[in-house]
């Protein structure tokens, strides 16, 4: 597999666990951070506008996320 298709494969991989929302706020120059609770919880920081609750994410799909950057990454 050429290390383009490759690529592809992993972000869409990625924007499918992260789903639209996150990627939209991951694209938001507003942003500050995006945190996820140990109970699930998402929450999105912007500029201005502080803290907000974002929904869930459940403990799988953080998996994916992590594991997919680290792969990503090489580590």
């Amino acid at each position: 597999m050429t290390q383009l298709r490759s690529h592809s494969r992993l972000v869409r991989k990625l924007q499918d666990a992260l789903g639209d929302h996150l990627c939209v706020a991951l694209d938001d120059a507003t942003v500050v951070e995006i945190m996820l609770n140990p109970d699930g919880k998402l929450f999105i920081e912007r500029l201005g506008h502080g803290v907000a609750s974002a929904g869930a994410m459940s403990p799988a799909a953080a998996e994916v996320i992590i594991g997919s950057v680290a792969h990503a990454l090489q580590s």
